[in-house]
């Protein structure tokens, strides 16, 4: 998507659309690059079990108010960082299909317009934060893929199954985001190492 090819080639790491950019960073910068998740450390297979994916995740009330809660610290996290930064996104929403299923009759109002608004390879500014809840919601159940931009921590976050890849270009901003990240109760994973 454009943000991600914007922020990347502003900072001189060039890239095209035909480049995976994320294996790109693991690959190129790996010190620079993170996971925000539910555990400190990859645990492997075990690691898998662990994750709740959000369609699964509805067919029990339990599985659903677990779900429920781990989102709800997604949300917490993006929306704090975006409280204190300029938020840019792209976002593949127009082109996915059933998205309305997804969320709640009070939030339709906030997805149309956002739909008009965002369009396929167009980055837009979000400085509504009922905006920022629902992209954060869609993006955390994997019903559309969202890169977020954030301005003043210089860090590029894209949602990535039951977590978020966060690539920061200013390695000085990682205590402040992994201290409110982890006030969230979530966890600033490093690739390695594997448990």
């Amino acid at each position: 998507m454009e943000t991600a090819l914007k922020f990347l080639n502003d900072r001189e790491i060039k890239m095209t659309d035909e480049i995976d950019y994320a294996q790109y960073l693991i690959n190129n910068h790996p010190d620079h690059f993170f996971y925000i998740d539910q555990c400190p450390f990859s645990a492997g297979v075990k690691h898998g079990q662990f994750e709740l994916v959000y369609r699964e995740a509805q067919r029990t009330k339990f599985g659903k108010r677990k779900y429920d809660l781990d989102e709800l610290k997604f949300i917490n996290i993006l929306s704090t960082l975006w409280l204190y930064s300029d938020v840019f996104v792209s976002s593949d929403i127009g082109e996915r299909k059933n998205v309305k299923q997804e969320i709640s009759k009070d939030q339709r109002t906030i997805y149309e317009r956002l739909y008009r608004d965002i369009k396929w390879h167009e980055i837009t500014e979000i400085d509504k934060l009922g905006d920022m809840e629902l992209l954060i919601q869609l993006a955390v159940r994997n019903s559309a893929g969202v890169e977020f931009y954030f301005e003043a921590y210089d860090l590029f976050i894209v949602n990535s199954w039951s977590c978020f890849m966060i690539y920061f270009n200013d390695l000085k901003k990682l205590d402040t985001v992994e201290k409110i990240i982890n006030t969230h109760g979530l966890f600033l994973r490093r690739l390695e190492p594997k448990v």
